[in-house]
């Protein structure tokens, strides 16, 4: 399962092979010296045992313990080259890899999560999209709009329009409290997404309403108590799910009671 609060997606595999392409280079390289050098020391110590030998049989005994020699030799270059190549493998993993592979997570995972409400982005949703598909019996989708926040970045500054988003992220972040299956999106300047995972139509109808109550509560403690309102609009769907169908038809439910919140207010 994804989790939502990192904003991940599918790790990187490339990491573990380029480990495994190291290990088995470094073991090839290892034989490949140990082929080229073994025969020629075996060589060189054959020659003195021959210029050494005084008889026959001395030679015949030389050369036993040479072939033992060349044996041992050949094995012991292995196992040295895999050791020193193990270790340098090793230093260059913790000292260079991993660095590099933690730097790359971060920056992706900092360009995955919206900056100022800590939610991820809309590319997330897009990636999740066959998954919340394949994966789930039912799919609810809220699509928040807050309202009037062109007005209060003109009135009151955009610190005041930074705090009435931030807000409404931190209402919707809330409604884990009351049912856990849940991801959320930022998908636009004043625009989030819910996405509510394997819920009762009615139960995800009861989520839209609990949040449209905490919205209303919200107050700008840097305009002296200006209220914050949004638009929520609702999609459901327990068969052929289509995540950019809901959407389009969670959309349009928002833009209706926007307008009808307009008419009121």
């Amino acid at each position: 399962m994804f989790e939502e609060k990192n904003c991940k997606g599918l790790e990187p595999k490339y990491y573990h092979k380029m480990i495994w392409i190291i290990v088995l280079t470094s073991i090839l390289l290892s034989v490949l010296v140990a082929l080229i050098s073994g025969p020629r020391i075996a060589e060189k110590l054959l020659a003195w045992h021959m210029n050494l030998a005084n008889s026959n049989d001395d030679v015949y005994l030389s050369v036993n313990l040479i072939e033992k020699a060349i044996i041992y030799i050949f094995i012991g270059m292995i196992l040295f080259s895999v050791l020193l190549n193990t270790i340098v493998l090793t230093l260059v993993k913790f000292l260079v890899l991993e660095p590099m592979i933690s730097d790359l997570q971060k920056e992706k995972r900092s360009f995955r999560k919206d900056n100022l409400t800590g939610l991820c982005r809309r590319e997330v949703l897009e990636e999740r999209t066959s998954w919340y598909e394949q994966d789930y019996e039912s799919i609810a989708i809220l699509y928040v709009d807050v309202n009037n926040l062109k007005n209060i970045n003109d009135d009151y500054g955009h610190d005041a329009g930074d705090e009435a988003i931030i807000g409404v992220a931190n209402e919707i972040k809330k409604l884990r409290t009351f049912y856990s299956e849940l991801d959320h999106f930022r998908v636009g300047g004043d625009e989030f997404v819910v996405i509510i995972k394997d819920a009762t139509e009615e139960r995800a109808r009861d989520l839209g309403r609990i949040l449209s109550n905490q919205i209303e509560r919200i107050m700008l403690r840097t305009v002296n108590g200006q209220k914050v309102t949004a638009a929520i609009g609702f999609a459901y769907a327990n068969n052929r799910i289509r995540i950019n169908s809901l959407m389009h038809q969670a959309d349009d439910d928002m833009y209706r009671n926007k307008k009808r919140m307009k008419g009121i207010n």
